[in-house]
């Protein structure tokens, strides 16, 4: 996962976004993602605004729209940035990036919290701990 910052952009004829971070750099942004924010068209959308990104593998059509096959038979495929998770404001990303990285830790406290209170020796009760993750 990539966190940033989303400078510019603009909705497509199949109505996804093309988001630009401040490097011009280009992410996919799929429709239905753009829809939980409200933002239908470009006059919608809200900048700057921040955002998780990966990389995806997406297949390539010909202009018939079947996809396009090595010779072997398997798809070709592209890398493709794309953003996964829509912020309104930079501290919104930070909570929910704080939240993913301390709920296993949570769940690894409760675990040993609820072993201990039920007598089990350190080693068993990091042992469990541990096997969580």
């Amino acid at each position: 996962m990539n966190t940033l910052q989303i400078v510019s952009g603009n909705f497509s004829a199949k109505d996804n976004f093309s988001a630009y971070d401040d490097d011009s750099e280009r992410y996919f942004v799929p429709k239905r993602l753009m829809e939980t924010k409200g933002w239908l068209k470009d006059a919608d959308v809200k900048f700057p605004f921040w955002a998780k990104t990966k990389v995806k593998q997406i297949g390539q059509l010909d202009a018939s729209g079947e996809p396009l096959l090595h010779e072997d038979g398997t798809p070709i495929l592209l890398d493709r940035s794309q953003i996964t998770s829509l912020f309104l404001t930079r501290e919104e990303l930070i909570a929910s990036c704080v939240e993913k990285a301390s709920l296993p830790m949570d769940i690894a406290s409760a675990i040993r919290d609820r072993a201990s209170k039920a007598g089990l020796d350190t080693k068993t009760i990091e042992q469990l701990a541990n096997a969580v993750f």
